[in-house]
């Protein structure tokens, strides 16, 4: 499937203009932005060109791709918000949101290719970071994901949650999220505690702080920031590949690169 952004190179960083924020702080009215900032195109559903979507407004993804996603991560090794061997001689940072459709874009399609390319083979660890901005349904949906971790499932609930995804954000609640992740094989009433006490809220807050601090902790991807936002603003799914940062990628070929280079000799 074809992604919908364009790829803009910055110095040694690569980025492209898309759903999601760098900077400022989470939106407390998901209606305003699933990605953390508010909508500066009317032709995108996160401030960023459009793309083919469904009559509910969510990116279209081919069922195939769909059905497949799940299954690119049996037999790999999994630990909590990380997939990969332990011994992996590189690891990319994943900055992602449930509710951003560009990020379930990428899960559903560039990420099994990454799995088959270079994590089963034990060439790359890719570790997941919370971006839950949204407010409430965004930090539902995260939650759930850690919940799952709790058991040993984030990874089998992180295509879940992506294949039940909704442009509605009411349908991002405790009681749903227990359904979607029901085939996943979690403990319902473990996970059902887990959503009811809020137990990851803190963890969920503390990861999304880290990136919209991100611009403050590293010069690189300040500078990048400041010349993607003068052309429509940051995005995500944001990549960091050993300090290269590519986000919202439409080119797997780019992104291929750019491990390539980090694990040349």
């Amino acid at each position: 499937m074809r992604f919908v952004l364009s790829l803009l190179v910055v110095t040694s960083l690569a980025f492209a203009a898309g759903c999601g924020s760098g900077a400022g702080t989470k939106t407390s009215t998901p209606a305003s932005n699933q990605c953390g900032a508010p909508v500066t195109s009317a032709a995108g559903s996160c401030g960023g060109p459009a793309g083919t979507t469904s009559a509910g407004g969510a990116p279209t993804v081919e069922p195939s791709a769909a059905a497949s996603a799940a299954s690119a991560i049996d037999g790999i090794p999994q630990d909590g918000q990380k997939i990969g061997s332990a011994s992996a001689p590189l690891t990319i940072n994943l900055y992602q949101n449930f509710l951003c459709p560009h990020c379930r874009d990428f899960a559903l399609t560039m990420l099994p290719q990454l799995l088959a390319d270079y994590v089963r083979p034990g060439k790359v660890a890719i570790q997941f970071h919370d971006t839950a901005f949204g407010g409430g349904p965004a930090d539902i949906a995260h939650e759930a994901a850690r919940c799952a971790a709790d058991q040993g499932k984030f990874w089998p609930a992180y295509f879940a949650i992506y294949e039940a995804y909704s442009e509605d954000a009411s349908a991002y609640t405790n009681a749903n999220m227990e359904s979607v992740l029901a085939p996943t094989g979690v403990d319902a009433q473990k996970l059902a505690a887990c959503l009811d006490s809020n137990q990851h809220q803190a963890e969920v807050d503390a990861t999304t702080a880290e990136f919209q601090n991100l611009p403050d902790n590293n010069p690189a991807y300040a500078n990048a920031l400041a010349t993607v936002m003068a052309q429509q603003g940051p995005a995500i799914p944001l990549l960091d590949i050993g300090g290269t940062f590519i986000t919202a990628p439409e080119d797997y070929a780019a992104v291929k690169a750019a491990i390539d280079a980090k694990l040349a000799p």
